[in-house]
């Protein structure tokens, strides 16, 4: 029966301990973490979007998505300004500036994004119709090109006899 007890003890002393370790998800003692939600103009959580979080001092990047209901974290980065960019089909890139993180704190962004424009482009060719739809006349020089080659073209023609 004592070992039960010292058994229990000490799954209880782990859980409580794993418990308070919770609120330090994605830092230790020297690093800090950047943590969000992204949503569209209505609020309703981006799926899958792509977060890149560039380090101001190092310039390296680190690359995460968003989660089915919006969320991202990047934990373990070291103190300084991040410069963070989100993209998701259908809406505009956005850029935020100097986003701050301090050791051992999670800086916690709410991230709204705006629906992208219609970017397409259409090219207008100024070539004259290849039928005149105008009128319905001809022009001289036409009908005589067409009677040369008429003539032309019956005169090589070869002759058969019956």
């Amino acid at each position: 029966m004592r070992s039960i007890s010292n058994a229990f003890r000490t799954l209880l002393r782990t859980s409580v301990l794993a418990l308070c370790a919770l609120p330090m998800y994605g830092q230790t003692a020297n690093t800090g973490a950047i943590a969000g939600s992204v949503s569209d103009p209505s609020g309703a959580s981006v799926a899958d979007a792509a977060v890149i979080i560039r380090s101001d001092a190092t310039r390296e990047e680190r690359h995460v998505t968003t989660d089915a209901e919006g969320n991202f974290a990047v934990p373990l980065l070291t103190p300084g300004n991040y410069d963070l960019t989100v993209r998701a089909p259908g809406f505009e890139p956005l850029v935020l500036k100097s986003v701050r993180v301090q050791i051992t704190e999670v800086s916690r962004l709410k991230i709204q994004l705006t629906i992208s424009g219609a970017k397409e482009q259409i090219t207008v060719s100024a070539k004259p119709p290849l039928l005149q739809t105008e009128n319905a006349t001809l022009d001289e020089s036409s009908i005589a090109k067409r009677l040369r080659n008429c003539r032309w073209s019956i005169a090589t023609l070869p002759k058969f006899s019956a």
